[in-house]
């Protein structure tokens, strides 16, 4: 049986505009999810640019460990294992990633689940010159 364990997180919202927001009502199912998991203010390293703090967040290391520094970084780019990568080396996980930055080619990715990419990610891909 696989075991279940979910990570959700919103890019560029802060607690000074979610805590009013829950304290008048607004978010009921981010306020469930609040009360029965774990929630935490994050603190990152600059620059903050999404693909650098999510490549940490899921990897638990610092960009100059990583290797993602900035938005035109590629999946190749990431030179440590991920926790989907971590995961998958045992038999009882799976991972889906949805939108998370720097995982744009589903193919890369060797683990028994799925991958929707950041498009913000793949549109800056094509931009750049070859």
């Amino acid at each position: 049986m696989k075991r279940k364990v979910r990570y959700m997180a919103i890019d560029g919202i802060t607690w000074t505009i979610i805590n009013p927001l829950l304290k008048n009502g607004k978010l009921p199912n981010i306020e469930k999810l609040i009360k029965s998991g774990v929630s935490s203010t994050l603190t990152s390293e600059h620059p903050l640019l999404s693909p650098i703090i999510w490549t940490s967040i899921f990897s638990g290391q610092k960009a100059s460990k990583h290797g993602v520094t900035s938005f035109f970084d590629w999946y190749d780019d990431v030179k440590c294992l991920r926790i989907w990568d971590i995961l998958n080396l045992e038999e009882n996980y799976s991972a889906g990633l949805f939108k998370v930055p720097v995982t744009e080619n589903p193919t890369a990715v060797n683990f028994d689940g799925f991958v929707i990419p950041a498009d913000h990610v793949l549109a800056q891909k094509a931009t750049i010159p070859p």
